[in-house]
């Protein structure tokens, strides 16, 4: 696969899970930039799709400086130039390669956690104003792109970990109460 709906090429493979398969990608209808995309196994994510389907469009809409945001969630219609016969849906999110505040926890100074903390503060209230519990916050949902800027992870992805249960080693101990108890 290198060219998917004759706009994103596919640069390489960031993972592959029994739930989905994440692409390092291109837009090359939006000045090359980069993003993730996200082709789901329909077998396993049906719940994950049929909320995208309902609600991608007001999570797509939830903009901030320091969130990751949602773009696109839509139907595979084309690869390398082929149609496709068999449904595949996939998202595209904003890209970072910036490490996690797990990553460079150890290496940050006591002013920089302050600033980092006031910074989540910051898009936790902007969230919350909108009605959004964001559920997942961990050190791996946090990246520390530089000295100014931090980027929480994007809220389709806190959707569907939380609908999956797929949480990392470090998440398990920051699971808020109400995704614990599956409220």
């Amino acid at each position: 696969m290198k060219l998917v709906d004759n706009r994103y090429k596919v640069n390489k493979l960031i993972k592959d899970s029994t739930y989905s398969t994440i692409y390092e990608v291109v837009d090359i209808w939006d000045n090359d930039k980069k993003l993730f995309m996200k082709v789901y196994n329909t077998e396993k994510q049906g719940k994950v799709i049929d909320y995208f389907i309902n609600n991608f469009i007001s999570i797509s809409r939830i903009k901030h400086p320091y969130l990751l945001t949602c773009k696109q969630f839509s139907i595979i219609k084309t690869i390398d130039g082929r149609k496709v016969k068999i449904k595949q849906y996939y998202s595209t999110t904003e890209y970072t390669d910036a490490p996690s505040l797990e990553e460079t926890n150890n290496n940050l100074s006591l002013k920089e956690k302050i600033n980092i903390i006031l910074r989540i503060c910051t898009v936790l209230d902007y969230l919350h104003h909108r009605g959004i519990v964001y559920k997942l916050l961990s050190p791996t949902h946090v990246f520390i792109e530089n000295d100014e800027n931090l980027k929480i992870m994007d809220l389709a992805t806190i959707y569907e970990n939380i609908s999956n249960s797929e949480y990392d080693n470090i998440t398990r101990f920051f699971i808020a109460p109400e995704v614990i108890l599956q409220q």
